[in-house]
């Protein structure tokens, strides 16, 4: 198994003029709260992908990680997928997608970790108890138990999105051809939730790690930042 963390942004809404994943939260940034979560799941591979200030990216990774693989997404101006295309020689195993700015407690590492391998072909992780704003990806789950939509600008849902995606190593193909089909469609503002409503359209639906009963923090703003600080403190 392998990690593949997406942390070539901005973190523009930050005003910080650091790398998203280099903001300091508490005394950590966000990329080492990722990297050091996902030790629990004893990864073959850990994979992160920077973009803005890369040589900074670069530097902080040399210097604090000794088994981390940088991939540099020279189009990370643009939307997310391209970050996860920047890696695709490396599409060869399980993989588990993280977003950088989101810290998840220790403990759900440690719950999901066993329902990785009960993975049939890929999996979204999304919880159904959290009041969802506009700016959330929302989930439409049917009475079958499918998911059928997913999109931040969905007006009827019954799941959030929690940033969190595994693909096995023998859907990679599928994926690819599905990624394809939404960079050719959605161009420049291709995001990974893209793929997903692409592999539904195309009847493959995703099974679905539960993350209900999770306190987890996702920071984009200043606001968000802060509310984090607050009880991580």
């Amino acid at each position: 198994m392998q990690i593949i963390i997406l942390a070539a942004g901005l973190g523009s809404r930050l005003g910080k003029g650091l790398p998203k994943a280099l903001v300091p939260v508490c005394g950590k940034t966000m990329l080492q709260y990722q990297y050091e979560w996902t030790r629990i799941f004893k990864p073959e591979r850990t994979i992160v992908i920077g973009g803005y200030h890369f040589p900074e990216m670069k530097e902080f990774c040399s210097k604090n990680f000794d088994d981390v693989t940088l991939i540099e997404n020279t189009r990370y101006k643009e939307q997310n997928l391209y970050s996860l295309l920047a890696a695709e020689r490396f599409f060869d195993k399980d993989t588990l997608i993280m977003n950088v700015d989101h810290i998840y407690p220790v403990s759900f590492a440690e719950r999901t970790a066993g329902e990785l391998g009960r993975v049939k072909d890929y999996a979204i992780f999304a919880d159904t108890c959290r009041k969802l704003s506009d700016d959330d990806m929302k989930v439409f789950i049917n009475e079958s138990g499918k998911v059928e939509k997913i999109s931040k600008k969905l007006t009827l849902w019954n799941a959030g999105y929690i940033g969190m995606s595994f693909i096995t190593k023998d859907f990679w193909q599928q994926y690819r051809i599905a990624a394809t089909k939404t960079a050719e469609t959605a161009k420049e503002k291709a995001v990974v939730e893209m793929v997903i409503q692409q592999l539904v359209d195309d009847g493959f639906y995703p099974s679905i790690i539960n993350s209900d009963d999770m306190t987890w923090y996702e920071i984009d703003t200043p606001e968000e930042l802060q509310f984090a600080e607050s009880k991580l403190s």
